[in-house]
């Protein structure tokens, strides 16, 4: 589904688009990315996302920077009760324990910032359509240009 919404995005926009799971060998890279080549980070938010290490790092850096991101929820996504996204239960959402975000500068408190930022303060919001009667391409095509409008009105009002 990203792969495919990244096709979307790029064919709408004729712009590149990064997908992070091209990049996740050399998470240093990846990030750096997030940091100064991307102008705005697109989370896709499904069941899996807030268990991804480098997906933690990547909505950190952006939330810490200020960069402009807009999140797409899936409707796999269940939001986290707030007060289970403190610091010192934020590990518990990680697949795997082998990152070691803190190597990046990225600790548990900054991770539970930017996820509470992410899923209860951010008002660049996209819901993926969860009826039924609209799938396949139609459904991404919605995705996209919902996400355009946010943008587009974003620049008329700047």
């Amino acid at each position: 589904q990203a792969r495919y919404l990244q096709l979307l995005f790029m064919q709408r926009t004729s712009r590149q688009c990064f997908l992070d799971s091209d990049h996740l060998t050399n998470l240093e890279e990846l990030f750096d990315v997030v940091r100064t080549r991307c102008g705005r980070l697109i989370v896709y938010l499904t069941a899996e996302t807030l268990r991804r290490p480098w997906c933690a790092g990547e909505i950190t850096i952006a939330w810490k920077i200020h960069k402009r991101v807009t999140a797409v929820r899936h409707p796999s996504l269940i939001v986290p009760p707030y007060p289970d996204l403190e610091a010192s239960k934020v590990q518990k959402y990680f697949s795997s324990a082998d990152f070691k975000l803190v190597e990046y500068d990225i600790t548990d408190t900054l991770i539970s910032n930017a996820y509470r930022w992410l899923l209860y303060e951010l008002h660049d919001v996209v819901c993926v359509p969860s009826n039924a009667s609209v799938v396949g391409r139609p459904k991404f095509d919605v995705i996209v240009e919902q996400c355009l409008m946010l943008h587009s009105n974003q620049k008329v009002g700047r």
